[in-house]
C-alpha cells in the first residue's frame, strides 16, 4: 500500500490522520481530531508554504510527526494541529481555542507560540544564544510544549530548501546550536541525528555533497561485507549445540 501524499485531498488528508492516529493512539478522539483539522483548515485557507503546497500541510506534517515519530498523546496531536493559529491567523483567538478544546490544549499552543516569538527576536544573534536558551527553558511549563516544537522545526527543516540561502544558514545554525541538543537531552536521538544531518546540508553544501557520494559510491561495497558477516555469523551460530537443542533459529 502506497503512503498518502499529504497535500493532494483535503479530505484524504483528514481520513488518513485519523486512521494514523487510531492506529498509534489508545485514546484516539476522532471527533477532537476532526474539529482541530477544520480549525487548521479554515485559519490557514489561502495561504501557501514556500513549497508550494496549501499552509494546512504544515500543521498537519507536524501532526504526523508527533504520532509516528515522537509519539506524544491526543492533546498533543491536536495542539500540533493548532500550533500556528495564533500567530498565523487572525480568525481564532486564544479564548477561542480555551473555550473548544480545553485548558490543557491551548496552554500548549500558546507555549508554541510565544517560543516562536522569542524564536523571531534571537535568530541569527549569535551572541543571544545563552539567553535564547534560558527564555525557552522557562517556557516549558509542559514537556509537550518543546515536543511538538521539535516536530515542528523537524517538517520546516525538511522543507528548508525552498527558503532563500540566507534563511536557510540561519534556521540551520539555529537548529544545530538550540534544537538538536534539546532533542539530544530529551533522548529523542534520531530526531537529534535528523536536525543535525539537515543543518549541517545547509550549513556546509559542499563538504556535504563529498561526504553523500562518497557513502552513496561505498554502498554496494559495505553491502556486500555486511552480507559476508552475516553468513560467517550463521553458519557459526548453526553448528551450537545449544541452540541446535532448543530449536533456536
Amino acid at each position: 500500500m502506497n503512503k498518502h501524499i499529504i497535500g493532494n485531498s483535503q479530505e484524504q488528508d483528514l481520513e488518513d490522520l485519523i486512521s494514523l492516529c487510531k492506529e498509534n493512539i489508545v485514546d484516539c478522539d476522532e471527533n477532537l481530531l476532526r474539529l482541530a483539522y477544520s480549525y487548521c483548515v479554515i485559519a490557514h485557507e489561502g495561504r501557501l508554504r514556500k513549497n508550494g503546497k496549501k499552509f494546512y500541510t504544515h500543521p498537519l506534517a507536524v501532526a504526523h510527526i508527533v504520532i509516528e515519530e515522537i509519539p506524544l498523546d491526543m492533546d498533543a496531536v491536536v495542539a500540533a494541529l493548532l500550533h500556528n493559529v495564533l500567530d498565523e491567523s487572525d480568525i481564532y483567538t486564544y479564548e477561542d481555542i480555551i473555550f473548544t478544546f480545553g485548558e490543557r490544549i491551548a496552554s500548549i499552543v500558546e507555549g508554541i507560540t510565544r517560543i516562536k516569538f522569542v524564536e523571531s527576536q534571537h535568530i541569527g544573534r549569535p551572541d543571544q544564544l545563552d539567553n535564547y536558551r534560558k527564555l525557552l527553558l522557562t517556557l516549558f511549563k509542559d514537556i509537550r510544549i518543546i515536543l511538538v516544537k521539535l516536530a515542528d522545526k523537524l517538517d520546516n527543516m525538511r522543507a528548508l530548501s525552498f527558503s532563500s540561502l540566507h534563511r536557510q544558514k540561519q534556521i540551520a545554525q539555529e537548529t544545530l546550536d538550540i534544537y538538536a541538543p534539546f532533542a539530544n537531552r530529551l533522548g529523542l536521538t534520531k530526531t537529534k541525528f535528523e536536525l543535525e544531518d539537515l543543518s549541517f546540508r545547509f550549513l556546509y553544501p559542499e563538504e556535504y555533497k563529498i561526504i553523500e557520494d562518497f557513502f552513496e559510491a561505498s554502498e554496494q561495497e559495505r553491502k556486500e561485507f555486511i552480507e559476508q558477516f552475516i553468513n560467517k555469523i550463521e553458519r557459526r551460530l548453526a553448528n551450537e549445540p545449544l541452540l541446535k537443542r532448543e530449536n533456536i533459529k
